[in-house]
């Protein structure tokens, strides 16, 4: 099992890419695909706090509407983190959407890798 320590957050949003969050909330509920929900959507996933997962991208609101079926996430500001979530059951990354915003109200953390 991989040990994780908490860092600061970057400097400068542009190097949030790539970089590891420990979830301290659950990701709001949504359902992932890409096609007409009923074919080639996945179920919700099962992400819980606590959860390390990789950011991916850093997206405007109104870029989020092909990846993820939140029906408004614009409530949650304008910017949202596309992060990556290992799943334990398939051992596949999926991508799940979280507010940015997140980062400032404590609802995450940066962390990295502990190498010893």
């Amino acid at each position: 099992m991989m040990s994780w320590k908490e860092v600061p957050a970057p400097a400068r949003k542009v190097d949030y890419r790539y970089k590891f969050l420990r979830l301290l909330d659950t990701p709001p509920r949504q359902r992932i695909g890409y096609g007409p929900e009923g074919s080639y959507w996945e179920p919700e996933l099962p992400v819980r706090a606590g959860d390390v997962v990789k950011i991916y991208m850093r997206r405007t609101a109104a870029e989020t509407g092909h990846v993820c079926s939140v029906n408004d996430v614009s409530a949650w500001g304008e910017r949202v983190l596309e992060v990556e979530w290992p799943c334990p059951h398939c051992l596949h990354p999926h991508h799940v959407m979280i507010p940015e915003s997140w980062i400032v109200e404590g609802k995450t953390v940066f962390v990295e890798p502990v190498t010893d």
